[in-house]
């Protein structure tokens, strides 16, 4: 608002005070020996880019540096929990009854493996072309429901590790 406030107290120009442009030399003025010769643009040269097979060797590498870091994140979420929680999964593996809260028991070792089952897709494809028809439609969606089922998973295993050692 302040800045409209000053526009509306400038004076416009005046225009018919200003002097007229200079109007272009008729061809017969001017004395062509006179002028210096025409310049020549400068040569541009190209920026130099690597070559193709350097930059196609680079992706590759890349590439393989991807599906190493998803197959080896994989498998160190899969073998996490069975270091961590192995002492519980042994112990209520050897108390086998045929019982609700049983069951409730393997819950957060049912939900690491639906994470890891849907954390599969996403691992396998690392370092795929977005276009390869291995690559998963829904990639994001199964890495959302993966990584969601592997971190309730890991809480509730802390949770039933936690009681286990407070009973046992």
């Amino acid at each position: 608002m302040a800045e409209d406030a000053t526009d509306r107290g400038r004076a416009e120009p005046d225009l018919a005070a200003l002097p007229p442009p200079p109007s272009p030399a008729a061809s017969g003025d001017v004395d062509l020996d006179a002028l210096p010769p025409p310049r020549r643009p400068a040569r541009v040269r190209p920026a130099r880019r690597a070559p193709v097979a350097r930059i196609v060797a680079r992706d590759q590498r890349r590439r393989r540096q991807a599906r190493a870091l998803g197959a080896g994140g994989f498998v160190l979420a899969a073998v996490l929990p069975a270091v961590l929680f192995h002492r519980v999964i042994v112990d209520i593996a050897h108390e086998f009854r045929l019982d609700a809260s049983y069951f409730l028991e393997w819950a957060p070792w049912v939900l690491l493996v639906l994470g890891l089952a849907f954390l599969l897709p996403v691992a396998f494809s690392s370092g795929l072309d977005p276009d390869s028809r291995w690559f998963p439609r829904f990639r994001r969606a199964y890495a959302g429901w993966g990584i969601t089922f592997y971190l309730l998973g890991i809480a509730l295993a802390t949770q039933v590790a936690q009681l286990y050692a407070l009973h046992h």
